[in-house]
């Protein structure tokens, strides 16, 4: 369900104003963009590979031309320029995905490029940002969004990372313990849950993990996020399920 403070900032640019990038998650931007383009959208990646009039889409963790980091800054601002232009209906939206890929080292070319985006941003432009790992977004940019998603702003040090780490070099053990235990002694609770998904995005995004689970973990975040399912039951089977593959 949308909130009711983005359904109001959405109502306002309609009207011609303008308002900081939302910092939100990918449950989130998938919704919001849902509800704008009036289409079914379960995860992002759909909109990576769709025609939508009045939407760009970038990924900032986008390795494809990590070969040419100039290559990526260009891309960047071309992306950037097209935000400046009317939209052809009521709202031009921008969702800039894992943005804490701008803060490893080579980076602050790209940075510079979405900073003055950011510090004043054009009327009737929606910008979404997504993140795996907000606290390690740019500062300059992290100041100038507006955190929608509040368990987001908790997130610091993955306190199940050693377990995460272990279970990505082939000892499932530790993580395996955390969801198999007896539910009145069990203290795993959704944000665990969202701590575990979070630390096997991040695997992938550094090729300690292959790409190929990603659909599977993004879609248990999903259901994590949206659904009143047993958040140890989810984990468990996606554990289950990436084990087995």
């Amino acid at each position: 369900m949308i909130s009711q403070q983005i359904l109001q900032k959405i109502e306002s640019l309609r009207t011609g104003w303008q308002t900081a990038p939302l910092l939100v998650s990918e449950a989130q931007a998938a919704e919001i963009c849902g509800y704008l383009f009036e289409e079914e959208i379960e995860t992002l990646d759909e909109l990576e590979t769709r025609w939508i009039t009045d939407f760009i889409y970038y990924d900032c963790a986008d390795r494809s031309h990590r070969w040419a980091e100039h290559y990526k800054v260009k891309v960047l601002k071309e992306h950037v320029e097209k935000l400046y232009q009317k939209p052809s209906g009521s709202i031009l939206v921008a969702l800039f995905r894992n943005i804490e890929a701008l803060s490893v080292s080579g980076e602050q070319k790209s940075e510079n490029a979405l900073l003055h985006l950011f510090e004043d941003v054009p009327s009737q432009l929606l910008i979404l940002v997504t993140s795996q790992s907000p606290g390690k977004i740019i500062s300059t940019l992290q100041s100038r969004m507006v955190m929608m998603d509040q368990w987001s702003a908790q997130w610091g040090i993955n306190p199940h990372q050693e377990a995460i780490d272990a279970y990505v070099a082939g000892d499932i053990e530790p993580l395996f313990a955390m969801t198999l235990a007896p539910s009145k002694e069990s203290k795993f609770t959704k944000d665990d849950a969202l701590w575990v998904i979070r630390g096997l995005q991040e695997a992938i995004k550094y090729g300690k993990l292959s790409p190929r689970h990603a659909q599977r973990i993004s879609e248990t975040r999903v259901l994590l996020e949206t659904t009143n399912t047993i958040a140890k039951y989810l984990i468990d089977q996606l554990l289950i399920s990436l084990a087995c593959e």
